[in-house]
C-alpha cells in the first residue's frame, strides 16, 4: 500500500507535457476564447513564422475579434504561405465581401472608389478559391458569390 501511494505521488509530481502554443490557439479558439486563441497563435507563429495553417488560425481568430485589417493581412499571408490551400481565399472572399459593404469596418470611409477596392479583392479571392477548392457544394457558394461581386462591379 505505502509503495502505491508513493509511485501515485511520484507520478503526480512529473508534470503532464505541456501544449505546444499552437495546440493551445486552436484549442481556444474551439472553445471561442478568440483573444486568447490570437495570442497564442501570435505566440506559435513566433516559432513557425511560415506555417499557413498558423497565419489562418490567426485571421480567423482577429476576424471573431473584430479586428478585421489585421484578419485580412494574416489571411493574405496565409494564402501567400499556402497556395493551394482553398480557406484562406474563401475567407478573404467573405472579408473583403464584408468590407465592400462597410468600409468603417476596416477604418475607411464608405466612398464608391474604396467599395470597387474591395469588390475587386473579393473578386480575386473567390476567383483563387475556385481554383483550390475540391468540394462540389463549397465550388457552387463560391460560384455565388464571384457572380455577386460580379454583378456589383457592373
Amino acid at each position: 500500500m505505502l509503495r502505491a501511494g508513493l509511485l501515485l505521488a511520484l507520478l503526480s509530481a512529473v508534470p503532464l507535457q505541456a501544449q505546444t502554443p499552437a495546440e493551445d490557439a486552436r484549442s481556444a479558439a474551439s472553445e471561442g476564447r478568440y483573444a486568447d486563441a490570437a495570442a497564442r497563435f501570435k505566440e506559435a507563429l513566433r516559432l513557425e513564422p511560415k506555417n499557413a495553417s498558423l497565419h489562418l488560425g490567426l485571421g480567423l481568430a482577429l476576424q471573431a475579434l473584430k479586428d478585421f485589417p489585421k484578419a485580412a493581412a494574416a489571411l493574405e499571408e496565409a494564402a501567400k504561405l499556402g497556395p493551394d490551400a482553398p480557406a484562406p481565399y474563401y475567407s478573404l472572399g467573405l472579408l473583403y465581401e464584408a468590407a465592400a459593404s462597410d468600409p468603417a469596418a476596416f477604418g475607411e470611409p464608405k466612398t464608391e472608389a474604396v467599395q470597387r477596392r474591395y469588390r475587386h479583392k473579393a473578386l480575386k479571392a473567390w476567383e483563387r478559391f475556385l481554383k483550390t477548392e475540391k468540394d462540389s457544394k463549397r465550388l457552387e457558394a463560391g460560384r455565388a458569390h464571384l457572380e455577386r461581386v460580379k454583378e456589383e462591379l457592373r
